[in-house]
């Protein structure tokens, strides 16, 4: 099923890379070729009808076989982070981007979403360049608009510090908009998302937001965190998501280890239940779980005032 056209020719790109640079030794070479095998099962992934297509069961044999797949990609793409890779990463994220705007669960979305992480956080050049843009266009909020705040905050955070002074700044002011959108999962995570920076980097104390925001800027999103802070709906949503987005760690993402446990998905490390293939319980998850709930809540909220309407009613009528 994942045959690719490209494969055969992958040992002679091997060698065409090794000789771009006479100093390459055999370990070098070695991980030209892991890194074309990568771009190869990333490709064909892409192009095969079975694991492109967003119209599958959950639960079904596809959907088996898209997470294996996914969680092999996750893996491969450890060979695309040296600085030798920055043009294969480019052209991987160029392909994964629009891949997040496909339909498919959290329990898939999530690997890609690794993978994206990964790659922007080992070539950080790219992240205003090819991440940036989609939070910049305020036309509209496709499926990936989730992802894309996600992976934004959490490249941000986990940048060197000397980038953290500009990516930060930028990726806030880029989700406050985000935080009035009618859409409840890119609303929810743009304000998740604006939470957990100002947590790690409180207005206060962190150099880099007086720069970044200047004194206005600093006054708007004091106001907007007090509002988060303070208000009893939003801090009862917080309290259903968990803490877990800023528990996150950029390490050794596509190690084996944090590929099958909680520590892998960008929405943190939290004790979750595994809920399918290895696959733990995502914040996208948690979301539907919390919105089912409150609106059972409202139902029965509803429910109770007409029933005591009609109560009151009937008595009123009994006693007349």
């Amino acid at each position: 099923m994942l045959a690719c056209a490209g494969c055969p020719s992958i040992l002679a790109q091997a060698q065409t890379c090794s000789e771009q640079d006479i100093h390459a030794n055999a370990n070098d070479q070695l991980r030209c070729v892991c890194a074309l095998s990568s771009r190869a099962l990333l490709q064909a992934t892409v192009a095969d009808v079975e694991l492109s297509n967003d119209r599958f069961k959950v639960g079904s044999n596809v959907h088996r076989l898209k997470v294996r797949a996914w969680q092999g990609l996750t893996a491969a793409a450890a060979f695309l982070s040296s600085s030798r890779q920055e043009q294969a990463a480019t052209a991987a994220l160029q392909e994964l981007l629009p891949i997040l705007a496909v339909n498919n669960p959290p329990s898939i979305k999530q690997y890609q979403e690794a993978i994206v992480a990964h790659l922007l956080l080992s070539h950080t050049t790219l992240i205003p360049e090819l991440l940036l843009p989609h939070l910049v266009s305020l036309e509209n909020g496709n499926p990936a608009k989730g992802s894309h705040i996600l992976i934004a905050m959490q490249t941000a955070l986990h940048a060197q510090p000397e980038q953290q002074a500009v990516l930060l700044p930028q990726v806030l002011k880029l989700l406050l908009p985000w935080t009035n959108h009618h859409t409840h999962n890119i609303r929810t995570f743009a304000q998740l998302g604006l939470c957990c920076i100002l947590d790690a980097k409180p207005l206060d104390s962190w150099p880099g937001w007086r720069e970044g925001l200047g004194p206005g800027g600093i006054d708007i999103v004091g106001h907007v965190q007090r509002f988060m802070v303070e208000n009893v709906d939003f801090q009862r949503f917080r309290r259903a998501m968990g803490q877990g987005i800023l528990s996150w760690s950029a390490t050794d993402v596509t190690s084996p280890r944090r590929i099958f446990s909680t520590a892998l998905h960008l929405a943190g490390a939290e004790e979750t239940p595994v809920t399918f293939e290895g696959v733990p319980e995502a914040l996208m998850d948690r979301l539907i779980t919390f919105l089912t709930a409150e609106r059972v809540k409202l139902r029965e909220a509803a429910a109770d005032r007409a029933a005591g309407y009609a109560g009151g009613t009937a008595a009123a009528a009994a006693a007349a």
